[in-house]
């Protein structure tokens, strides 16, 4: 039997920008039409946020190709029309076959992810069917290794939290810790969370009331929430409009030689006037040296952290008090 496999997505500026009503409306337009190509021994399924798959039990030539770019040509043809603003959706595809290209199904669906990114990667709108080539099944091993890995580091134990002080910025007086995750591999090493971090987060996100569920949850815990990597793409901001959160922290990348750039510095000063005015409390990570401390006090920043002010340890002094 052969099976085929198609991943369209890309709902998430919209979803990002308009809310999750507008995507929800957008999630069951695009469903229906997709619907209406699939043919009755056919499954169409969706994986989660903007993700669907179509399972094709048999294929006779072309015909998950041919399929494919029906799908490409229907989303596209949708008109769609929100709150007055019209809105143009586009997919990317990833088409693989079992038996040839995958050997079970979770193979089968780490390559047509593969294939979606190749199909983003020609310019997106578009289809591509799997190549099984270095770069290819380089990125697949990858992926396929770091979640065992993750899950692996789950059983035994082998996650550990390190701790790295937040400051007020205005006394330089210690205001919390901030628990940071590291791996311990194999031969005792730490690992950095850049390496899996990805594997288990940005899905946080992905669906913004679900994400607001979560948050209202925590509240009732008596946490509160920050908004981490502030800055980074505009849907940041559609974040902030949407997600009542408490704490925004600057991403880095605006902190980093922020006295020697001055692009940078009318971003910080902007971000910090968002926050503010929106009554949220405005962090700044990667604060190294004075200069930077010195016109994060002048912006009006709330925190900061950094190597400037002390490492991440797991025995950080604030927690002996």
């Amino acid at each position: 039997m052969r099976r085929d496999v198609l991943r369209p997505r890309e709902f998430k500026s919209i979803n990002d920008s308009y809310g999750h009503r507008a995507g929800d409306v957008l999630l069951i337009r695009v469903a229906g039409e997709i619907g209406a190509l699939v043919r009755h021994n056919e499954v169409l399924a969706r994986l989660g946020g903007d993700e669907f798959a179509i399972l094709l039990p048999t294929v006779l030539g072309k015909e998950a190709e041919m399929l494919a770019d029906r799908v490409v040509r229907a989303i596209a043809q949708i008109p769609f029309r929100f709150e007055g603003h019209n809105l143009r959706l586009t997919t990317s595809l990833g088409i693989a076959y079992y038996p040839g290209q995958a050997a079970d199904a979770d193979d089968l669906v780490a390559r047509t992810d593969i294939a979606m990114y190749q199909a983003k990667d020609a310019g997106k709108n578009t289809w591509r069917v799997f190549r099984a080539d270095i770069s290819a099944d380089s990125e697949m091993r990858s992926r396929l290794s770091w979640g065992e890995r993750v899950s692996n580091a789950l059983d035994k134990s082998l996650f550990q939290l390190h701790f790295q002080g937040v400051y007020r910025a205005q006394d330089g007086s210690l205001s919390h810790l901030e628990a940071l995750i590291r791996m311990i591999d194999a031969a005792t090493q730490l690992i950095m969370p850049t390496h899996f971090i990805q594997l288990a987060e940005t899905a946080a996100v992905s669906d913004l009331h679900d994400a607001q569920r979560l948050i209202d949850a925590l509240r009732q815990l008596g946490c509160g929430v920050c908004l981490d990597d502030f800055g980074v793409g505009f849907a940041s901001f559609a974040y902030l409009k949407h997600l009542q959160v408490d704490i925004i922290k600057i991403d880095g990348i605006f902190i980093r030689d922020l006295s020697h750039d001055p692009d940078n510095q009318v971003f910080v000063r902007a971000m910090v006037s968002v926050g503010r005015g929106l009554g949220k409390a405005v962090v700044a990570e990667y604060v190294e040296d004075d200069k930077t401390l010195a016109l994060l006090r002048e912006f009006g920043v709330d925190l900061v952290q950094g190597y400037h002010l002390d490492h991440p340890v797991a025995d950080h002094p604030a927690l002996m008090r």
